[in-house]
């Protein structure tokens, strides 16, 4: 027997796959049954407009687990080095604290901002090497207070 190989997306192959994994995930974690409950994954959104109401700076996150991951984090080039984006980081994580989580997670390219979040506490779990070509990603964690 051969694959059937398809440069096509193929949403009905990626929603029975999605499903089976969730089938399997469901049997063997409490933790991923969990979350599939409604109110189970807690989003989280900050941000800076200005008097036009047009968005300066921003970041979004979830809580699950015990865990925020925070999944972008982005200030106007202008506005950078005045400490939007260090404001935005620390209401992330009183809201994690307040919501019993323990930790942090994030990503990012090393031409993005790992150095940002070194100063800020955080610590490098693993590293992507040439990803992009002649570039890295990075995979963060910053363990909360409490």
């Amino acid at each position: 027997m051969k694959p059937t190989i398809s440069e096509i997306r193929d949403e009905s192959l990626e929603s029975f796959l999605s499903d089976r994994i969730k089938e399997y995930n469901n049997l063997r974690s409490q933790y991923h049954r969990e979350i599939r409950k409604p109110g189970s994954i807690q989003p989280f959104y900050a941000s800076y407009r200005g008097p036009d109401c047009e968005l300066e700076a921003g970041l979004s996150a979830e809580s699950y687990w015990g865990w925020m991951d925070i999944d972008k984090l982005w200030v106007r080039e202008d506005m950078r080095g005045r400490g939007f984006g260090s404001r935005l980081l620390h209401a992330a994580e009183r809201a994690a604290i307040e919501r019993g989580c323990r930790k942090v997670f994030l990503s990012t390219f090393e031409f993005q901002a790992p150095d940002f979040y070194l100063k800020r506490g955080f610590t490098i779990l693993g590293i992507r090497s040439d990803y992009p070509p002649g570039s890295a990603y990075y995979w963060l964690e910053k363990m909360l207070p409490g």
